[in-house]
């Protein structure tokens, strides 16, 4: 695509389509970043810490990468109990500190909110 080419207005439908699709990419990306967190991806490729590969391998700064991870967290924990994630980062990273307590806490509480707002959470 040229810089001059203009694309066309989603519609309602494709634009929810789209946006569903995304979220649901990211989803997949904070459990792959788990992944590659809790399998030592940074040992296996040589680097000395967690920090230092993010920051080489994926240009993203050590604070952040924790963020992330702690998605990843929440989605996988969610997704153990048969729960869709939620639906968005900064949802996750609300719910995070509740893995302190236990998965079990995190799910709880999620469910509570997903009876009272639906998949807005």
């Amino acid at each position: 695509m040229s810089e001059d080419e203009v694309l066309p207005q989603l519609t309602e439908h494709d634009a929810r389509l789209l946006t569903d699709e995304v979220k649901s990419d990211l989803q997949r990306l904070w459990l792959k970043l788990l992944r590659l967190y809790e399998g030592n991806a940074h040992k296996a490729l040589g680097y000395t810490s967690w920090g230092e590969y993010c920051k080489q391998e994926l240009d993203v700064g050590r604070s952040r990468a924790y963020q992330l991870l702690d998605a990843g967290r929440v989605v996988d924990a969610v997704h153990n109990c048969g729960l869709p994630g939620p639906a968005n980062e900064a949802q996750c990273r609300a719910l995070a500190p509740l893995l302190d307590e236990s998965e079990e806490s995190l799910v709880e509480v999620y469910r509570g909110l997903r009876e009272k707002f639906g998949s807005r959470v």
